[in-house]
């Protein structure tokens, strides 16, 4: 595989995260990126992204962050907070040019998908069910979408009963980067009007 193929399909190697009947903690945020203005910038500069949930609010508080840092690119993740148990993780996946980008786009989101996918449905102990698909443009740029529901058992997410999620799934070719995108919300676990998974890829800087 080329190089630019690994970039563009990063390995997805952080689990389905947060999941815990305990309830909800403080967190620290000892972080190698930074936090200024209600975004997250990485730590070598190279994007930033709206935080899901400002910095002067209760569910920052209790809001979980998560980095990682390998050769292919950087991963960040949000959640879960306070009472909104939804979470939102990001990849973005530097290329060496945009063609080369374009080029591996389909695929590229075709393996994160999959990376994703086998990772999640572990985590989970349910398989994902596909529900619609979209192509539309995200903050102008070239994107595929992709919704899936799951059902977990009790004790997955916070409940004592079986949960759905809907996992809303976009990948945004931003030409010097690839944008991958995987929100997972709880039907009965997130606040009302907390951030789309469109308006958290929309919010994302590549520098």
């Amino acid at each position: 595989m080329s190089r630019a193929s690994r970039a563009a399909t990063l390995a997805a190697v952080i689990a389905l995260g947060g999941c815990s009947s305990v309830g909800p903690m403080p967190t620290s945020k000892e972080l190698s990126g930074s936090i200024a203005n209600d975004r997250y910038i990485a730590q070598d500069g190279s994007f930033s992204v709206a935080l899901p949930h400002p910095e002067d609010s209760h569910e920052f508080v209790y809001m979980q962050v998560k980095e990682m840092a390998q050769a292919g690119g950087l991963y960040v993740s949000f959640g879960p907070a306070a009472y909104d148990q939804t979470i939102w993780r990001l990849e973005v996946a530097p290329a060496p040019d945009p063609e080369t980008l374009a080029s591996v786009f389909d695929t590229a989101f075709e393996a994160e998908i999959a990376n994703y996918r086998r990772q999640i449905e572990t985590a989970g102990k349910a398989p994902l069910q596909f529900e619609s698909e979209g192509h539309d443009a995200v903050a102008g740029h070239r994107s595929r979408q992709r919704i899936f529901t799951q059902v977990v058992p009790a004790g997955i997410v916070m409940t004592d009963e079986p949960a759905t999620l809907t996992h809303e799934v976009l990948a945004v070719d931003m030409q010097r980067a690839l944008v991958f995108v995987w929100v997972q919300r709880p039907d009965d676990g997130h606040v009302e009007g907390s951030m789309s998974a469109r308006d958290f890829a929309e919010s994302v800087r590549v520098n």
